[in-house]
């Protein structure tokens, strides 16, 4: 198991937050990531990058091998994924 905040992903500038996710991704392959507090992921900048990515390297294909589990209080992540994927 691999346990990260969502504030392990997100940088401080364009393009840190894709390279941070990507790297935590390749660091959980074989494992389970959990991302707490996943909510913090929606806004329409860093954190969308976080989720686009995470969904980029994501597919769900055999070789994939990785679970990936958000969480976070129900109605935040209710909102998080109808702003995020409207």
């Amino acid at each position: 198991i691999v346990a990260k905040t969502a504030s392990d992903f997100v940088g401080s500038h364009v393009g840190e937050s894709q390279k941070k996710t990507a790297q935590i991704i390749e660091g959980a392959r074989g494992k389970v990531l959990i991302i707490d507090e996943a909510y913090v992921l929606d806004d329409n900048h860093y954190g969308k990058q976080v989720l686009d990515t995470i969904v980029e390297k994501i597919q769900g294909r055999p070789s994939d091998d990785i679970a990936v589990l958000l969480l976070g209080y129900e109605d935040q992540m209710l909102q998080m994924i109808r702003n995020q994927n409207p």
